[in-house]
């Protein structure tokens, strides 16, 4: 039988392991390969979760919404902030681009992103 991924997380999170630091930041909540590894994290270190419910994928290989039912207190996304591959996404020019930022990309306060043409 191959030795995959899912078989060492699992003898990993069987271990009860204990992640250091005061703040711990779950990103894509809604389908977390080891839930219960960051739920008990919540004994010394304050949890923080970011995720869409609505983008849950992994439910078939036993992924649960660890949003849902989480005492903690829920805020939303005012403004979203896509972000893709390449520094263009980024609203930065690449190394070889005399083109300036994307003008399509802001800053948070609305502004357009600084030109660093010379």
């Amino acid at each position: 039988m191959p030795f995959k991924h899912d078989h060492y997380l699992k003898m990993w999170a069987l271990t009860r392991p204990q992640i250091p630091g005061e703040f711990l930041l779950l990103d894509e909540a809604q389908d977390p390969a080891v839930e219960r590894v960051f739920l008990d994290q919540g004994r010394h270190a304050q949890l923080v979760m970011v995720g869409d419910s609505a983008q849950a994928i992994y439910g078939w290989r036993g992924a649960r919404d660890v949003m849902t039912g989480f005492g903690g207190r829920q805020l939303a996304l005012s403004q979203v902030f896509p972000i893709r591959l390449g520094n263009r996404d980024r609203g930065l020019p690449a190394a070889d681009d005399r083109r300036g930022p994307d003008p399509s990309v802001r800053q948070p306060n609305g502004n357009p992103l600084p030109s660093h043409r010379q």
